[in-house]
């Protein structure tokens, strides 16, 4: 336990934290989708984006992903690959920071501070760019940016350095902020904290008339209240993503994507 909270600790103060951006996209007519946890799942997302196509119909629909694409899964080379193409393509679909991209940054920048990333799903990412690191080996630190610039294309680095932290929108009336770890409730919008928006995991009420949208705390099934969603099903361990559709003048609606015995 102590070992944990130590690892914990460093990852945390490694963190940089950088100025909060929450994007407020306003009123949204169409259907808005918000997929959870990736982490690296790249045949997830892809059946995700498909079935989303399919739900949304001739409707141009926006779609979010809550962060934390990267890490602990097989190809997030890949997510990165399919979600930059994406992005461009559709500038209504983007995704948010996450705390596995913020210390994947963090590494990138400076590998010997934010070592620990590697026990958090970082070898699996490098892995995915053909890159293999000695777990107990601290390369020279030229060496090791050298590797990383010939392993990750720079459009990758840059479209995850210009991340948001948080969106907010308005769907048939009601207000909803999306992040990846939810928000301090004590706290006013602007002048929420990278730490709460990327790392809390403590339940905080919502101000009242705004819901919650974030990943990062893994439950069962989704969580749905007036006040706060929750829909990391763990995709990397448990082969499901979810997917949750927001529309004016219809309830909620959960979709889920891959199965329990993957």
């Amino acid at each position: 336990m102590i070992f944990w909270q130590s690892l914990v600790g460093r990852i945390l103060r490694n963190r940089a934290p950088g100025p909060v951006r929450i994007v407020d996209l306003g009123r949204i007519d169409g259907p808005l989708y918000a997929i959870g946890d990736v982490h690296g799942c790249r045949a997830l997302l892809r059946a995700a984006l498909a079935g989303i196509r399919a739900d949304a119909g001739p409707d141009e629909p926006t779609v979010i992903v809550l962060g934390d694409l990267v890490d602990r899964g097989p190809d997030s080379a890949g997510v990165l690959d399919d979600m930059t193409a994406a992005a461009t393509a559709n500038p209504r679909t983007m995704a948010l920071m996450g705390n596995h991209e913020r210390m994947m940054l963090n590494f990138l920048a400076d590998p010997p501070r934010a070592w620990d990333w590697l026990q958090q799903g970082g070898f699996e990412t490098l892995r995915s760019y053909g890159l293999s690191l000695p777990p107990s080996q601290r390369l020279n630190t030229r060496r090791l940016h050298q590797m990383l610039a010939a392993h990750i294309p720079d459009h990758h680095r840059a479209w995850l350095e210009g991340l948001a932290q948080g969106y907010r929108a308005s769907i048939g009336g009601k207000d909803y902020l999306f992040t990846h770890a939810g928000m301090d409730g004590t706290r006013p919008i602007a002048m929420q904290r990278e730490q709460a928006l990327l790392w809390g995991r403590d339940v905080s009420p919502a101000p009242d008339g705004l819901c919650v949208v974030q990943g990062h705390v893994i439950v069962t099934h989704p969580h749905l209240s007036d006040g706060a969603i929750r829909i990391d099903t763990g995709a990397f361990a448990t082969g499901v993503l979810t997917v949750l559709r927001l529309s004016s003048g219809q309830p909620p609606k959960v979709m889920s994507f891959g199965s329990l015995n993957n």
